[in-house]
């Protein structure tokens, strides 16, 4: 129960500004140890995080919804993500949300981290962030369809990340209209398998 943060009853419109969130150092996947943890069963619109320092926990952010109870408005800017064991944001069903100017820094070595882990998170942007992690994923978008008229986007963003056959730098899975422009992957895995600096798949009508 390491949660410094968490959100519930709806409350919306807030901004979290220069703040240090910090837990003990976390190897379970439970969201008890989520710094920042919003409530699923209730919407938190319009929430803003710009500044902070979030470091160790198991997640940074952890915002499940689902398809009844999407949430829409957020903004993570300008924030440092450090040593977080499976995430450092992990965000289900959400509309329109905008991740840009991050630092997403681990030394975990858990097979299924990842950086930004997006799921169901409709007309995204992610952009001019920095990711660093030793293996799994840096950025990974499952399902988050934007449209002709208001194209997701991932771009700008630089990415260092090592590991094997199953890591990537950036993963997009199953997502429509995402424009995908002028990022910078570097993978330096030791691992002769086939390990991605960027793989999509079912990504129909995206711009790379």
């Amino acid at each position: 129960y390491s949660s410094c943060l968490i959100l519930t009853g709806g409350g919306s419109d807030h901004s979290f500004e220069n703040v240090i969130f910090e837990g003990p150092s976390s190897q379970t996947y439970t969201s008890t140890t989520a710094l920042v943890l919003d409530g699923e069963a209730s919407k938190e619109h319009n929430i803003k995080f710009y500044g902070n320092r979030f470091i160790n926990g198991g997640f940074s952010i952890l915002a499940p919804n689902n398809d009844y109870n999407k949430e829409s408005g957020w903004i993570i800017d300008n924030n440092e993500f450090i040593n977080y064991y499976i995430s450092g944001i992990n965000m289900e069903y959400f509309d329109s949300a905008i991740i840009l100017n991050n630092i997403f820094s681990t030394t975990s070595m858990y097979g299924g981290s990842v950086g930004a882990d997006l799921s169901h998170c409709y007309y995204p942007v992610v952009e001019n962030n920095k990711f660093e992690q030793p293996l799994s994923r840096a950025l990974y978008m499952f399902t988050c369809d934007a449209s002709q008229t208001k194209r997701g986007k991932v771009v700008n963003n630089m990415v260092t990340i090592g590991g094997g056959a199953t890591s990537s730098g950036i993963f997009i899975n199953d997502s429509y209209y995402i424009d995908v422009f002028h990022n910078t992957v570097l993978f330096s895995s030791p691992d002769s398998s086939n390990g991605t600096a960027f793989y999509c798949i079912a990504c129909n009508y995206s711009d790379i």
